[in-house]
């Protein structure tokens, strides 16, 4: 019990004594300083009754805590993987396409008087082997047109809409050709840069048709690229073709691989292309 509830309860008993040292020590009459502890009990008491809700409330109140705390374990939950690690969903990776067709391995004899050795390569679904050379799409439809071969090149044209060969004919090492081909095709040949091909070194450039070449005006109609060893010669399909070429000294022969396509190539086409080229494998006898 508080200090004024006890004297509260003094009062009530009629205690002369204690009314003496009150209105002694304050001053005040016992009967007003009784009315005055009196409301100030009440006040406590309605207090009290505020800050304490009844059971009704109470039992709101934790059924209200409860959902909260299931609610926040739901989501942990739902945002944590199976080992209850916290999963950060900003960081949800992107998406990607990886590109893994179906493939069969092709042999490709070097262009000459005979297969003296070969390349293998892994062709994607859609690729065919057509006379001595692996081919997907049709020149006519030039986004999707990609050819890759291999051939023993005797010699080259020097002017390749006249079918002019290069005399004298160029020398038997990996330079000699990288040279003629520079010097013949000028703003249409690329440096040659140092390359290993499945282990083998060599030279590799980019030859780009004119775009604006007219084949009409070319002798049969042909633009023409080189002839092998064998005595066949090589033509371009087309304005604007781009040939890929890798110079390759295999154990003292040069040997030149090459991958054609169209500027509109699309990228998937392109990526595929790639793939066929990573593939080479240099097989000599």
């Amino acid at each position: 019990m508080s200090d004024e509830r006890l004297v509260m309860a003094l009062f009530a008993e009629g205690n002369p004594a204690t009314e003496v040292a009150q209105e002694a020590s304050t001053g005040v009459p016992a009967a007003t300083y009784l009315a005055t502890l009196e409301q100030r009990s009440s006040d406590m008491t309605q207090l009290e009754t505020k800050k304490s809700p009844g059971p009704g409330r109470g039992i709101a109140w934790g059924i209200a805590g409860l959902a909260i705390i299931l609610t926040i374990f739901g989501l942990y939950i739902a945002f944590s993987d199976d080992d209850g690690q916290v999963v950060d969903q900003t960081t949800v990776p992107t998406p990607t396409t990886v590109l893994v067709p179906e493939s069969e391995t092709a042999i490709l004899p070097w262009g000459g008087p005979g297969p003296r050795a070969h390349l293998t390569v892994m062709l994607p679904d859609g690729w065919e082997v057509n006379d001595g050379w692996v081919v997907k799409g049709d020149d006519e439809d030039r986004p999707s047109f990609m050819r890759l071969g291999s051939s023993v090149v005797a010699n080259i044209y020097s002017e390749p809409c006249s079918s002019t060969l290069l005399d004298p004919p160029l020398g038997p090492t990996v330079d000699d050709l990288a040279t003629a081909f520079a010097g013949a095709w000028g703003a249409g040949a690329t440096t040659p840069t140092e390359v290993t091909l499945d282990g083998f070194v060599g030279k590799q450039m980019v030859l780009t048709v004119p775009a604006d070449a007219d084949f009409a005006d070319c002798v049969a109609g042909h633009y023409m690229a080189w002839r092998d060893t064998g005595g066949g010669d090589r033509s371009f399909q087309g304005p604007g073709q781009i040939q890929e070429s890798w110079i390759i000294d295999v154990e003292g022969e040069r040997l030149l691989i090459e991958a054609s396509y169209f500027p509109e190539i699309t990228p998937e086409n392109r990526a595929e292309l790639q793939q066929v080229i990573e593939s080479i494998q240099i097989e000599p006898e």
